[in-house]
């Protein structure tokens, strides 16, 4: 008897112009629901700004899970040194958004906006603008002592 030796090639395709054509059709397809909404929210025609998309997520935050509350869940003390130092380390963390023109989509729904923030120098507002501008925060400061302030689980409390 004779001994025969099998050998098994194994021959693995690593797809990588699929994997390309994939993630080109993925940004292809991500690009045209953001134009719908640009068409849907902007003048579609307006292309002097460049829009930055911004993703978020609602993360419930607590700055100081170490104070006591109350029943009402308010602070029984004010924070320590090291507890603003804490909180303050967790809030340099966060991006501010300081230029440009911002669209902050909904996580949720790709078809909704929950906010559009657009920076205009002031210098750079027509007058109707400022008027405008004038005429919207006279309008919330006067209504200050209308609305009350809403308790939140998040537990922020300037202290003095």
């Amino acid at each position: 008897m004779t001994s025969a030796t099998l050998t098994i090639v194994l021959v693995i395709h690593n797809n990588a112009s699929r994997k390309v054509a994939k993630k080109r059709c993925k940004a292809k397809k991500k690009q045209e629901t953001r134009d719908q909404l640009l068409k849907r929210t902007l003048n579609p025609s307006d292309t002097t700004h460049f829009v930055n998309w911004r993703r978020v997520k609602y993360e419930e935050l607590d700055l100081y899970p170490t104070i006591p509350v109350d029943r009402n869940k308010k602070p029984i003390r004010p924070p320590t040194p090291e507890e603003i130092k804490s909180a303050y380390n967790q809030v340099e963390t966060f991006h501010l958004f300081k230029t440009g023109r911002n669209i902050v989509q909904d996580p949720l729904d790709k078809e909704s906006v929950i906010a559009f923030i657009d920076f205009i120098k002031f210098e750079d507002m027509s007058e109707k603008d400022k008027a405008d501008l004038n005429l919207f925060t006279t309008f919330l400061h006067r209504s200050k002592k209308f609305i009350s302030p809403v308790a939140t689980d998040v537990r922020l409390k300037k202290w003095l």
